[in-house]
Formats: C-alpha cells, structure tokens, sequence
C-alpha cells in the first residue's frame, strides 16, 4: 500500500484522496522521518513525498509540476527515485518536469539561497520531507517517488510570516501570521500572492489524485504503464 509524507493539513486532504496511509510533518525534518517510520509500522510499502516545494532552477513556473528522480540531502547523499513509480506518475502527468529534487532541514527563503542549491545541487526544487522519505525508504528496502510544485519560484523571497505559518502537526498557525503581520504588514502582498500560488499547484495536485490513485495505490507493474 502507497504511504504519503507531506508538510502541512491542506497537502493532507489532497494525498487523504489517493490513500489512506498518510502522514503530516508540519515541515520538520525530524518529524518526517518519525512519519514515514509510521508508515511503514501501517503497512506501507511504498512512498511518496507530496505537496508544495520551493522552486531552485529559474526555469519552473508555478503551474508545472515536479517528479523527482533522484533526491539529495545536500551532505554528498544521493537516492534514486523508484524507476517504475517515476514512471507511472509520468504516464499520468505528461507535462510535469522530471529532475532532481533537494531535501533541506531549515526553509530556503531567499533567492541566493535558491541559486547557490540549484549551481551545486541542479535540482529542480527544494522541500523539507523527501530527503526523510528517501532514507526511511531505502532504511526498509521500499520504493519511493516524489511528486511536487512549487509554491515560490526561484526568484521570489518567502515572507516572515510564511517561516512561521505551519504548527509541527501541520496545522496552519494562524496565531503566528498574524503577528508576523502586525510586525510587518509589507509583507501582506507578498502573503497572498504565496498563498495564490500555493492554491494553484494545490489544484493541480487535487485534479491528478485520482489518477495517483489509480497508478499508485495498487500494486504496480511496468506493463500498466505501457
């Protein structure tokens, strides 16, 4: 059965439409890990990193999605992605990019930051689960895939109140934003445009789940992918 590792509740409805094994780090690496370890005690046998991420090349639009094929933690650690997942999830997602994908303990807010991953790592985006998912999974002997879009692009900078937006269950932590943006309501723009754009990726992720399921949630072979 397909277990999904996602960061927070809204990205939890959507993977709750393609299995029910799934699991919300709130964002925190340890917390991805304890996760997917979850997972696998449920019965798991395969699993997906899922959701929203940080877009690293300055090619990637808001509208594109993103199948990893290899994942790295930024400590010279590389995994590769399940072939025939990667596969399925591009049978059903023609137009999704497929690149490397960068797993990252703090938030990658600022678009220097953004560039320095992408020139030393070439990964299309950045989240803060699939580096956890990819380790679990090669832990148990588990295939694994990532499918993920971006919420910012490689040129835009998180505001304050993003950094703080999520509870260590997944929850939004509505309490904190506005604080944030008593602090700084310059930010209140930029805010609604993450959150405009988080909306959109979130949409197309919720169009592709049942065809997730389909692929995914079964057992799978290469000849359905023909």
């Amino acid at each position: 059965m397909l277990g999904i590792i996602c960061g927070y509740v809204e990205e939890k409805k959507i993977a709750r439409l393609i299995t029910p094994l799934v699991a919300c780090s709130g964002t925190l690496e340890a917390n991805a890990r304890r996760c997917a370890e979850e997972l696998v005690r449920q019965g798991a046998t395969q699993l997906l990193s899922f959701g929203l991420g940080g877009g690293l090349s300055p090619t990637l639009t808001h509208r594109a999605l993103v199948i990893g094929d290899r994942v790295t933690n930024g400590h010279e650690q590389w995994w590769r992605c399940d072939e025939t997942l990667t596969a399925h999830l591009k049978h059903i997602l023609p137009n999704a990019r497929i690149g490397g994908v960068y797993g990252s303990k703090d938030a990658v807010s600022e678009p220097i930051q953004k560039r320095i991953l992408f020139e030393r790592s070439k990964c299309l985006i950045v989240d803060m689960e699939s580096h956890m998912v990819a380790e679990v999974a090669e832990k148990h002997g588990l295939p694994f895939a990532v499918l993920r879009g971006p919420s910012d692009l490689a040129d835009e900078t998180l505001p304050p109140g993003a950094l703080v937006s999520i509870k260590p269950n997944g929850d939004i932590n509505y309490l904190a934003v506005f604080k944030s943006l008593a602090k700084n309501p310059r930010q209140r723009q930029a805010l609604m445009h993450l959150g405009e754009k988080s909306r959109m990726v979130l949409t197309n992720l919720k169009h592709a789940a049942p065809a997730i399921k389909q692929a995914l949630a079964s057992p799978y072979s290469a000849a359905t992918v023909a």
